[in-house]
């Protein structure tokens, strides 16, 4: 079910359909906006970034990643940020697609209620995991660890769960034994009552390109600018919610109210929130403080991985797939002056 936040945003920035400015799609690997997805959502938005970028950005929520990566190749959005598992998987299967910022590392370590028996990869073996949906990061990732691993993910039962409350009433319930998820559903679910711990080598933990940007080859070559621009909105907001955390998800809760917490008071519901972004921002990928950059050495650490879960064949080329020549200008603007408006940020 596509979800739209495009009103939203619209409205919450007084801002018209009808403006001149560069109109782009931005897809999202899920249908629940959270505080987490807040850089790339509301933030550049709400605060102007995309704006001043002389761009009109439309952020629209698809079921997970690979949703969102078939939606690019249908033109449905221009661009999308799933794990890069997901593009180069899409891209082997014939997909025109161009790869080109590494948003965040490895937030799709799955995890396990701290009294489970599960202590390894191959424990999920027999177990029941749920995961947002069939075609999602998370599922991708676990089960290309644990072929990488030498165990079978053949012998897991995978269960849709679609969101982070679901998966919180499952686990609860025994219907799950586990969550393949990703950082923030975990905070969320914690923060419903259970506790929970990750399960995976640190080799794994440590992977990095797990959000990156993603469009079709054809719009790569014909808007370069206009995606430099869009990440260059990304990239102020993300600082600005690394210095001012709390002003970030004020913003946010003030564009999509269902985001915040219910039933408990406004002080529990800006500390998980808090607890939420600053596991994400912890993802925040930089490449000598850049954001949005990607080492060689974390490029063949994933081409790597990529090809031992068998999620590419070994021939498979990841040179061609992902351009890493955009963030040093998505980068060229004064990062200090976006930390100063964070800090002296008033939400009305």
């Amino acid at each position: 079910m596509l979800v739209t936040a495009t009103a939203l945003l619209l409205a919450a920035c007084g801002e018209s359909p009808g403006n001149s400015k560069t109109e782009v799609i931005i897809g999202a690997g899920s249908t629940t906006f959270t505080v987490a997805n807040a850089p790339y959502t509301t933030l550049p938005q709400a605060l102007g970034f995309w704006k001043d970028e002389g761009l009109d950005v439309k952020v629209n929520g698809f079921q997970d990643g690979g949703t969102a990566v078939q939606a690019v190749v249908s033109g449905k959005a221009n661009i999308a940020f799933p794990s890069l598992g997901t593009i180069s998987r899409a891209s082997e299967k014939g997909a025109k697609l161009k790869a080109f910022y590494n948003q965040y590392n490895n937030g799709f370590v799955p995890e396990v209620p701290e009294g489970s028996n599960i202590q390894r990869l191959a424990d999920f073996e027999g177990k029941t995991v749920g995961v947002i949906g069939l075609d999602s990061s998370g599922t991708l990732m676990l089960r290309g660890a644990m072929t990488a691993e030498g165990s079978d993910p053949g012998k897991v039962k995978w269960v849709a769960v679609g969101d982070a409350a679901t998966a919180y009433t499952f686990l609860q319930q025994g219907r799950i034994d586990a969550a393949a998820l990703y950082d923030s559903a975990y905070g969320e679910i914690e923060f419903r009552g259970i506790k929970l711990r990750p399960i995976g080598p640190e080799w794994f933990k440590r992977l990095s390109l797990q959000q990156v940007g993603v469009s079709s080859e054809d719009y790569f070559k014909k808007h370069q600018d206009e995606i430099v621009r869009v990440l260059r909105g990304i990239a102020k907001a993300t600082i600005f919610a690394e210095e001012n955390p709390e002003a970030a998800i004020r913003i946010h809760w003030k564009i999509v109210p269902a985001s915040k917490p219910v039933g408990v008071s406004d002080e529990a519901a800006m500390d998980q929130a808090k607890r939420v972004l600053a596991a994400r921002n912890a993802l925040t990928a930089k490449d000598n403080g850049q954001l949005g950059g990607a080492s060689e050495e974390q490029l063949k650490a994933v081409d790597d991985f990529m090809k031992k879960a068998g999620i590419v064949p070994a021939s498979f080329d990841l040179a061609a797939l992902y351009d890493n020549s955009l963030f040093k200008e998505v980068n060229n603007f004064d990062a200090e002056k976006i930390r100063e408006k964070a800090r002296n940020y008033k939400v009305e």
